[in-house]
């Protein structure tokens, strides 16, 4: 979240000075940091997962147990999401800061929407397995960085005058 906050700051700071290329680079190098701490991050989930969730499982009734199992298992399945949730937040800190938050906000509203109803309708209509529903949310949430990177490649964030 805080590269996020650094992109709409940085990229707004070049926006405002009219330097779209600085904007660009910006994102670009904003972008590869996020990348290498979310594989940094996937690691520790892949990697340590049950010491995490070991930590945090004091208050279970059996911390050892099935519960601590699968809470691993979804932290483990998390990995698939890290990625692109670290492209999520900062393409769309780099679109804010271009004045894009219209669009933003339809699209963040319409998926959100989208996955509440669909993974409400998984796991107490369809009533399947615990980890397809958290699977079909990571894909749902995946889902929203293509859209942030398709507007972002498009270029119409580049057409926006906040300042004339």
């Amino acid at each position: 979240m805080g590269l996020g906050v650094a992109a709409t700051t940085v990229v707004g700071q070049h926006l405002g000075a009219r330097d779209l290329a600085g904007a660009m680079r910006s994102t670009a190098l904003i972008l590869r940091m996020g990348w290498l701490h979310a594989l940094a991050m996937m690691a520790l989930f892949l990697a340590g997962a049950d010491l995490l969730v070991r930590i945090f499982a004091s208050g279970f009734a059996d911390p050892d147990g099935e519960i601590a199992d699968m809470a691993a298992a979804m932290l483990r399945l998390l990995t698939l999401y890290t990625l692109a949730n670290a492209s999520k937040l900062i393409l769309g800190g780099s679109l804010r800061a271009a004045g894009d938050t219209r669009w933003l906000m339809g699209v963040s509203v319409a998926l959100h929407w989208a996955m509440a109803i669909g993974v409400y309708l998984l796991a107490h209509v369809v009533a399947v397995d615990p980890y397809v529903a958290w699977f079909t949310l990571i894909v749902m949430n995946n889902g929203q960085v293509l859209a942030a990177w398709y507007r972002y490649r498009s270029g119409v964030w580049q057409a926006i005058r906040l300042i004339d």
